[in-house]
């Protein structure tokens, strides 16, 4: 049993990944358990140690602390020189940190519901408080962006504490909400969040930053997303859940190089959906490009190459579908062992099974161990993010 500080979070919790970002500043190892997963009688006692009834919470032997920002800073004091620098030297310093924490806590996180929660499908679909919360986040930008007008960052002209609690609290904004008309209001705070986003440990659980080309909009599909917070209330539940056959592995295909390549399967387009909700998808004008006759052609084609250079661009509908590159940010202990790297990638076509009569893909392992990366270029219909994938991002 690892006697590391442990961490208690839920598995989709956004503000589990800034606890993340500290930890990569420092050597020490913390462990996180995702109370997803906990029985309800585990979860109370949890519960009672945390002095606030929240989560989350730390538990470091005697030491029993919540609150994101506390923890984060925990975390990084594990760092004494990093902690000093990145929170002030002097007091002046602090206070500035503080400030900007504070603005970020009462100004920006309050909006996640608002904006971001109804996109994912974890709130209610509200247009019109989605459609008036989007401008008030916007003046609160403009404020943080008059302010760099002539600073690189937030105090003064060095990275701080603040700085990262900031720029990880605007990244879903920028990757879904903010396209480029929008961003042109806050050019100050686009180049500042390029930097931050950019800096190693940062970017090491955030990834590689795509700016949002397409506003996303508020999950309109009559059956909601199920949501981080659910837990499992009942005993009979939890031993149906344990019971329950699993399916079995993918098993690994021995290749020079470890490379894995999925492409998704055609699905006949008579097929109709035993569900009783209408996927937003279904509601879209027809194209004139035909996905399934496509697929079937292009998984009997033995030059699948030429043939795609040949056929798909000429017979392309780019009003009906959009190309995506898609990459996993791997944890640190992952992408090192070939099966478990393709049984990573296995599960997330697993949970995009009922989406693949929208997509055609091409997703696969790449690379050598102990480096091996999950990535793929998809197809899917319209020009936005759909719902499916979106749930599994954030």
């Amino acid at each position: 049993m690892s006697n590391n500080p442990t961490i208690y979070t839920y598995q989709r919790c956004f503000n589990a990944r800034l606890l993340k970002i500290m930890n990569k500043f420092v050597t020490k190892s913390f462990d996180y358990v995702y109370i997803d997963t906990l029985s309800e009688n585990n979860l109370k006692k949890l519960l009672d140690k945390s002095p606030t009834g929240k989560f989350p919470l730390l538990v470091d032997g005697e030491l029993f602390l919540s609150g994101t920002i506390s923890i984060a800073k925990y975390v990084l004091s594990n760092n004494e020189d990093l902690y000093a620098l990145l929170n002030g030297t002097n007091i002046k310093d602090q206070m500035n940190n503080q400030m900007w924490i504070d603005y970020v806590s009462f100004n920006i996180w309050p909006f996640y519901d608002e904006i971001i929660g109804q996109i994912l499908g974890n709130v209610e679909s509200n247009q019109e408080i989605f459609t008036m919360a989007i401008p008030d986040l916007m003046n609160v930008l403009l404020t943080i962006n008059k302010h760099l007008t002539f600073r690189t960052f937030l105090i003064d002209h060095h990275v701080s504490f603040a700085d990262i609690v900031l720029a990880h609290a605007v990244y879903p904004y920028f990757t879904l909400i903010f396209d480029e008309k929008l961003r042109e209001k806050i050019p100050n705070v686009l180049r500042w969040f390029s930097y931050v986003t950019n800096i190693k440990e940062v970017s090491g659980v955030l990834g590689k930053v795509r700016l949002c080309h397409f506003q996303q909009m508020p999950y309109t599909g009559t059956k909601p997303v199920e949501k981080q917070r659910e837990i499992h209330s009942s005993k009979d539940k939890q031993e149906k859940t344990k019971n329950k056959p699993k399916d079995n592995p993918e098993k690994p295909k021995k290749t020079e190089n470890k490379v894995s390549v999925t492409v998704s399967e055609p699905i006949d387009s008579t097929t109709k959906s035993n569900t009783k909700s209408k996927n937003p998808l279904d509601e879209l004008p027809p194209s004139p490009f035909q996905l399934d006759p496509f697929k079937k052609e292009f998984l009997n084609t033995k030059q699948q190459k030429e043939y795609l250079q040949q056929t798909f661009w000429s017979n392309y509908d780019p009003k009906g579908y959009s190309i995506w590159f898609i990459h996993y940010n791997k944890d640190e202990d992952q992408g090192k062992i070939p099966f478990k790297t393709i049984n990573l990638k296995s599960n997330f076509l697993q949970k995009l099974e009922k989406f693949r009569r929208y997509a055609f893909s091409v997703y696969g392992v790449y690379g050598q161990a102990p480096d091996l990366e999950v990535e793929g270029v998809w197809m899917w219909r319209g020009t936005e993010i759909p719902q499916e994938v979106i749930k599994y991002i954030y």
